[in-house]
Parts: structure tokens; C-alpha cells; sequence
């Protein structure tokens, strides 16, 4: 019998795009999975990563600890370009200003 796999932490650097026609900016992206492959897919697909390169979107996968995955998860909510701007609650907001 295999013992069970636990899950890792990891950064991930990917090249996203939405900031403006042939340009990209590279993000550090914290993610948590059973296997460096998982991730690798993960990282591919998510929103804004670079549609014409999928699989070369992601630049660097690095192992870290659970502490420094809790610090960069916090930077996420920090960083502008990762927060949703015009989404539905931005939009709730703007129609209340102007009412």
C-alpha cells in the first residue's frame, strides 16, 4: 500500500497578458498541489495567462515552505493587476456613487 501524497506549495511565475496589445507582465502566482505536473496545468490555464503560449506561459514552478505560501497568498490580495477591476461588485459600487 502507497502512502498517501501530501499536498506542496509553490510560486509560480506567469507571463499574463490584458496590458496591451504584444505586451505581457509576469506574475508571481502562489499555488498549493500533489504534484509539480498539477501545477504546471493549473498555472496554464488560469485567467490572463498568455493565450498564444499556454504551456510557455509559465516561466519558473519553485518549492516553498507553508509560511511563505500564506505570505505570497496575502500579496495576491494586495496586487492590483490580480484584483478584479469592472467586475460585478466594482459595477455595484460605481451604480451606487452615481444613483
Amino acid at each position: 500500500m502507497m502512502p498517501a501524497q501530501q499536498e506542496q506549495y509553490f510560486r509560480v511565475l506567469v507571463s499574463m497578458g490584458h496590458c496591451g496589445s504584444g505586451k505581457e507582465i509576469t506574475v508571481a502566482r502562489y499555488m498549493k498541489g500533489y504534484s509539480l505536473m498539477e501545477v504546471f496545468r493549473d498555472a496554464s490555464s488560469m485567467p490572463r495567462a498568455k493565450s498564444k503560449m499556454r504551456m510557455g506561459a509559465v516561466r519558473q514552478i519553485v518549492p516553498i515552505s507553508y509560511d511563505e505560501f500564506m505570505l505570497g497568498r496575502q500579496s495576491e490580495t494586495e496586487d492590483l493587476y490580480l484584483q478584479r477591476v469592472g467586475g460585478v461588485k466594482h459595477q455595484r459600487q460605481r451604480s451606487i456613487r452615481t444613483a
